[in-house]
């Protein structure tokens, strides 16, 4: 049996009055709306999600009003690049259907936030494991002569490496290192104390409470000591209750992480949350994070003429003549899970995409997209170096090295779609000539110190 569950509240509503209905003879005669299983392959995502009270909101709301497909049997989720967010793929009559992501937007602003779905269309074809993506149609063999490159997506989460076993995995794997600067103590404190993040439900004498402990900014009383409070809120209620639980400073001077005017609390383990904080910080000054391991990536990336494609995540195109490298790649991020400090995953894969018209079409269109971006940036950069008189020419010898390998990597391109790529000749146009006036300035001012 089916309810249509808002005319059954509005009988229910009408019948409390005196002279209301009593009776209602529709129940059985409700037309069903089908609607698939959805079934989540993901716990640790789905509980972030319900765990956050503004995102299951969110969700649980999404969800009710989409995925109204009366075809489909089941969807399952997945967990994807983006925070909150979902693989998804569909299933009709036992086969893959439709694929996509279920995407929260705007987290910057959560109380904005959004959800959207974003779909990859399934097709049957004649080849093992084939799937069409936004039209561009892949699979998980091939070799170079029929293929036209690989796609490649990665997710690095959040992660912490040592920069010497990072050092030498780059090193045993071929993959140039850039060890990157040393996060500051300031950085590396509130990295630290901004990873404290517990929550703790409560129930007692039939209550269920909910407590989120956490570090805030401090009034800041000396320059040379950074300190944040561990706090505990209340969640859900009226007014949200805030208790102090500890003070954690770190002073500049003695070079001593504290915590300090710590309170027993009978949820929150404080003397835990005040050690993994200093745990933290110590892994923070020692280790490369996240957006330090993101820039090896995406250099050893360049250096395969890769083109980043306009989906969101770490998602590039991989030309044919540097397929072979992207092994390489999978089993550097595959090893890098096995260093990281962290308990959370890292994500590799990659299938090649069929040379045929119709790709080579779709890829212009993405490789247009991405260089006319970095065009972009090379442009404003040299442009700036010129006006600002820059005396540097080491700087300006490396991006005129960088402008002249967009050059290649265009020439380079034109082979495998077998196109002229002429869309952008205008901006590569005056990106050679600013390359250019950056290597005679870098030569006169070596000429002058040389005299």
């Amino acid at each position: 049996m089916v309810l249509d569950y808002e005319k059954l509240m509005a009988f229910v509503r009408a019948s409390a009055a005196p002279d209301g209905p009593k009776e209602w003879r529709g129940l059985s005669a409700v037309p069903r709306t089908v609607r698939p299983r959805m079934i989540f392959r993901c716990n640790d995502r789905l509980r972030a999600c319900l765990n956050n009270k503004l995102v299951r909101h969110k969700l649980v709301k999404f969800l009710r009003d989409n995925f109204r497909w009366p075809r489909s049997e089941r969807v399952e989720f997945y967990t994807d690049f983006e925070p909150y967010s979902f693989f998804f793929q569909e299933y009709c009559d036992g086969k893959p259907a439709m694929c996509g992501g279920l995407i929260l937007h705007g987290q910057e602003n959560m109380e904005k936030a959004y959800y959207s779905i974003h779909t990859e269309q399934g097709r049957n074809m004649k080849m093992d494991n084939v799937f069409d993506m936004h039209d561009f149609i892949g699979t998980s063999q091939g070799d170079q002569a029929h293929m036209l490159g690989k796609f490649l997506y990665f997710s690095l989460a959040n992660l912490l490496v040592d920069k010497g076993e990072l050092s030498k995995l780059c090193e045993d794997m071929g993959i140039p290192y850039a060890g990157g600067t040393r996060l500051s103590v300031g950085d590396a404190f509130r990295s630290a104390t901004g990873d404290i993040r517990e929550r703790v439900p409560v129930t007692a004498m039939g209550e269920t409470n909910i407590y989120l402990a956490y570090c805030r900014d401090n009034k800041r009383t000396s320059a040379d000591i950074l300190s944040r409070e561990l706090v505990k809120e209340t969640l859900n209620q009226k007014t949200n209750n805030y208790e102090k639980l500890a003070n954690i400073s770190y002073d500049k001077k003695d070079g001593v992480f504290r915590a300090e005017n710590l309170a027993p609390d009978d949820a929150i383990d404080v003397p835990a949350c005040c050690r993994k904080a200093e745990e933290l910080f110590e892994l923070y000054q020692k280790c490369a994070n996240r957006k330090q391991i993101e820039t090896i990536c995406v250099n050893y990336l360049r250096g395969l003429e890769a083109t980043k494609l306009s989906i969101t995540g770490h998602m590039y195109f991989v030309p044919r003549t540097h397929m072979d490298k992207v092994d390489v790649f999978e089993e550097f991020i595959g090893l890098l899970g096995g260093l990281n400090r962290r308990e959370t995953p890292l994500m590799v894969n990659s299938f090649f995409i069929i040379d045929d018209e119709k790709q080579r079409s779709k890829m212009t269109e993405e490789f247009y997209a991405a260089v006319k971006k970095e065009i972009a940036t090379y442009q404003e950069r040299a442009d700036y170096l010129i006006k600002s008189g820059s005396q540097s020419p080491a700087v300006m010898d490396r991006w005129v090295l960088k402008i002249q390998a967009l050059e290649e990597k265009k020439k380079h391109y034109e082979g495998v779609l077998r196109r002229e790529l002429d869309g952008l000749d205008d901006e590569f146009s005056t990106l050679k000539f600013l390359g250019q006036e950056l290597q005679m300035r870098a030569q006169s001012i070596r000429f002058q110190k040389a005299a």
